[in-house]
This record gives C-alpha cells, sequence and structure tokens, in this order.
C-alpha cells in the first residue's frame, strides 16, 4: 500500500525533471506517505502483515494473467493451425478433470481462463470438478500441472 501511496503521490505531483526540485517531491512524498501509511495501519484493520502479503498476492496476479495472456497466444496458433491445415482435423472431446482449489474466486478463475484460451470451454464447474470441452485432448492435457494452476495455488497459500 505504501508504494501506491507513493506512486499516487509522484503522478499528482506531475514533475518528472532530474533535479533538485524533484529530489524535494520525492523526500517530501515518501514522508507524507509514511505517515500516511501509518495512520491506516494504526486506526484501520489493515497490518502490516496482511498488506505485504495482498502486495505479494498482487505480484502473483500479475504473473498469472502474464502467463494466461501468453497460454492464449499459442492456443491461438494452435487452433490457427488445426484451421488452415488439411490434414490436422479437430478431435472434439469432453475431459473431466478436478483441481483441488478451496478458493471461489481461483475456482472461477481457473475456470475463465480455460474458457479464454482458444480451443476449450469450460462447460461446468461444480466444487473442484471442471468439466471442458477442447477441440483436441492435448489442448487440455497436462492442465492439472501447468502454470496457470501453480501460480493459483501459489496465491491460495499452497504449494508453489
Amino acid at each position: 500500500m505504501f508504494i501506491l501511496l507513493f506512486l499516487i503521490w509522484l503522478l499528482f505531483n506531475n514533475y518528472y525533471a532530474w533535479d533538485i526540485y524533484f529530489l524535494e517531491i520525492v523526500l517530501f512524498g515518501l514522508f507524507v506517505c509514511s505517515l500516511v501509511y501509518l495512520f491506516v495501519i494504526k486506526f484501520t484493520p489493515i497490518t502490516f502483515k496482511r498488506d505485504l502479503r495482498i502486495s505479494m498476492n498482487v505480484l502473483w496476479i500479475l504473473l498469472y494473467f502474464l502467463v494466461l495472456i501468453k497460454e492464449v497466444i499459442i492456443a491461438n496458433i494452435k487452433v490457427l493451425k488445426i484451421i488452415l491445415s488439411r490434414k490436422d482435423k479437430p478431435e472434439p472431446e469432453i475431459v473431466t478433470f478436478n483441481l483441488p482449489v478451496k478458493s471461489k474466486l481461483l475456482r472461477v478463475m481457473l475456470a475463465n481462463a480455460i474458457t479464454l484460451t482458444p480451443g476449450t470451454i469450460t462447460i461446468s464447474l461444480q466444487d473442484d470438478k471442471y468439466i471442458v470441452h477442447c477441440l483436441k485432448r492435448e489442448f487440455i492435457e497436462g492442465f492439472e500441472d501447468s502454470q496457470l494452476v501453480r501460480i493459483i495455488k501459489r496465491i491460495e497459500g499452497g504449494k508453489k
């Protein structure tokens, strides 16, 4: 939260020339943001430990979205090969698998990641059971141990 406050301070000051005034803005901003952050910790339910945990999760969520973008691009190429190839034909299949993720939000994030990835659609999500339709079985094989699932488990506090 402190970093966010400081970035907002810099944004609102709108002065980015590297001179003595910028140093003054930075130092004064660090002081003001420290006071505001200490006030927030003192008078709200937010603690330093909780704030640190949330900050770490934000970094993992950013990584999750970067990996998701990479996976979407790779899946786009695979689906494009199927469309343009006369030899490679789709073999639609419905696949069922379980992923032990406790948080409803994180389960839905994984289901949406599957649906966002071309060639796969999440048909049903009940507890930790996913039912997925895919153009080819290879599009969903290994998803249980994919980078996206490992990041979600890390966000949830489980294994990496």
